[in-house]
């Protein structure tokens, strides 16, 4: 009988931690919505910031691309240049200062997870940034320049043209070797103009050198053709004096007047060609930094953990502490069946014992009425 009510009072206590189970799953669960809301925004945002970062990584490479096709004088890829530059920096403006519109705050857990490599995109972007905007400057400069240089192209093959009418005059003629031999030379010398000009428009290394051979050269095109016009006797150039070849180098001293204007364009501008294909090359080689820094940028931004305890890792611990309360209330619940079939068993028990001890009293009262009736008054 103790035993059994012993039992009792132990399923009783224990049934007691069913108040603690149920308050402790609610907690879990609101944590855990909580928790998830966090996370969610958190990878919202993250998932902004890495897309911002993947565009700095195309932009930089549509920029190199555009500034090498516009110094190389294509008009169009001005334009391109342009819109990248002004692309790149609206996105680089909207990591480093917040965009309102997306939610992005001026002042986040992204950027303070990365300020090594928001540092080093920052001074590769200040170059190449100034250095895009040394190839839009000059623009203007640039167009002429190879204008100057599709005329100047398209001239000097008819200069040619006309020294080789020269050079057969002068053999029908007979003139001097000498003569004969300086006209075959001013036609290969046209020719060379024509390729220091595109060296010069092309860049490199030797561009400067080509610049000043195209100057010399131009020169002493000028100085032959005069001589063999007029005579020189500095450069020993006889004058022509055959009617049709004197024709054809008036024809020639007509359309180079032209070729010259050209030629002083393009010396004078060349200064500013040359640093626009710098900056061209400059941007083309800090291209690749700026590519990798943004990657490293990306790296960063999607490593970056949510600010606070907030983390995938408290929503597996509150999933834990949710299973084990339910186990604990599950666990309770059959310990409180328990007891209360338990108290149920002990309750019929108790009645079994009080009916037998009254069945017994009405038998022990019965004897002794029966022994009344015999006449036995000791009862």
């Amino acid at each position: 009988m103790s035993s059994s009510t012993g039992k009792l009072e132990s399923s009783k206590s224990a049934t007691r931690l069913m108040p603690v189970f149920i308050v402790g799953l609610v907690v879990a669960i609101v944590v855990m919505i909580i928790n998830f809301t966090q996370v969610n925004r958190h990878s919202e945002l993250s998932a902004k910031y890495v897309t911002k970062a993947t565009e700095l990584r195309v932009l930089s490479q549509r920029i190199a691309k555009y500034a090498l096709e516009a110094a190389a004088g294509n008009d169009q890829a001005f334009t391109f240049l342009e819109d990248s530059r002004l692309a790149f920096g609206s996105v680089w403006d909207q990591i480093r200062n917040g965009r309102a519109e997306e939610g992005m705050p001026t002042d986040s857990e992204f950027l303070r997870n990365a300020p090594k490599e928001l540092e080093s995109v920052a001074k590769t972007w200040t170059k190449v940034g100034e250095n895009a905007d040394i190839i839009l400057r000059g623009r203007q400069t640039v167009l002429n320049l190879h204008d100057v240089a599709k005329v100047l192209g398209d001239t000097v093959p008819e200069l040619q043209e006309e020294y080789s009418t020269v050079v057969d005059t002068l053999v029908t003629d007979k003139a001097p070797g000498e003569q004969i031999a300086i006209a075959q030379r001013q036609s290969l010398l046209a020719e060379r103009i024509v390729r220091s000009v595109n060296k010069v428009l092309g860049g490199g290394e030797d561009a400067v050198m080509a610049a000043d051979s195209f100057g010399q050269d131009t020169q002493k095109f000028g100085r032959v053709l005069t001589g063999m016009l007029q005579g020189d006797k500095a450069l020993n150039v006889q004058k022509v004096t055959s009617a049709e070849a004197v024709d054809a180098l008036n024809e020639i001293a007509d359309k180079f007047a032209e070729v010259q204007e050209s030629v002083d364009e393009i010396l004078k501008a060349s200064p500013e060609l040359f640093q626009v294909r710098g900056a061209a090359n400059s941007i083309f080689e800090d291209s690749q930094k700026l590519l990798d820094e943004s990657g490293l940028l990306v790296t960063a931004f999607r490593d970056t953990s949510a600010p606070g305890i907030w983390s995938n890792e408290v929503t597996l611990a509150m999933v834990a502490i949710v299973l084990g309360c339910l186990g604990g209330i599950f666990w309770q619940s059959r310990l409180e069946s328990k007891r209360q079939l338990q108290e149920e068993a002990h309750s019929a028990q108790e009645k079994d014992l009080e009916n037998q001890r009254n069945q017994q009293a009405i038998l022990r009262l019965l004897d002794e009425l029966g022994d009344l009736a015999d006449g036995d008054l000791t009862v």
